[in-house]
């Protein structure tokens, strides 16, 4: 009896460390969730439960799918407000946004991030890495990374992709995407 409950608690732990290699984190616009009047009280249930409750905050997403290995994060289609929660650092920062881990993709699904007002601080969403994927977007009035725009690739990225991504705006710098080579 104990070793088939050895073996039923070894497969399960594997099946359950399977599922969580495999998970992705979701990210919904505050307004579609009226119970909460924050994007920090609804980042927190999501922090709580990942699997029923998106995040409202690009870092609220971020910050939870690095600290799991969970490689994808999902945006629900709709507009996100880079002003909406009151820290813009919640959005990404001047210098280069989050860093994506090797092998993350990020899907826009259609999302528009708008930072709005431009001018208020410079802002960039992202720095990719090595095969790590930014697809779906449209990013309006970005001006982070120092000469920069939405989304930053160094030297040091191979096998990165933007794909279906617009930029309106994003050229405060000198371009939307910033690649250096």
């Amino acid at each position: 009896m104990t070793k088939r409950l050895l073996n039923f608690s070894l497969i399960l732990c594997l099946v359950l460390g399977t599922a969580q290699l495999t998970a992705q984190v979701e990210v919904a616009p505050l307004s579609c969730y009226p119970q909460f009047t924050t994007a920090g009280d609804m980042d927190a249930a999501a922090a709580g439960d990942h699997t029923s409750q998106p995040f409202a905050t690009w870092k609220g997403a971020y910050d939870y799918a690095v600290a799991n290995g969970i490689m994808t994060i999902d945006f629900a289609p709709g507009t996100y407000s880079t002003s909406v929660s009151g820290f813009r650092t919640d959005w990404g920062d001047a210098d280069g946004g989050f860093v994506l881990p090797a092998g993350m993709t990020v899907n826009g699904n259609g999302a528009l991030i708008d930072n709005n007002p431009v001018g208020s601080s410079q802002l960039c969403f992202a720095t990719l890495s090595t095969g790590s994927t930014v697809d779906g977007f449209t990013f309006e009035k970005f001006s982070g990374v120092p000469n920069g725009g939405a989304l930053f690739v160094p030297a040091t990225a191979d096998n990165w992709t933007i794909s279906n991504c617009d930029f309106f705006s994003s050229n405060q710098g000198t371009d939307a995407v910033i690649v250096n080579m």
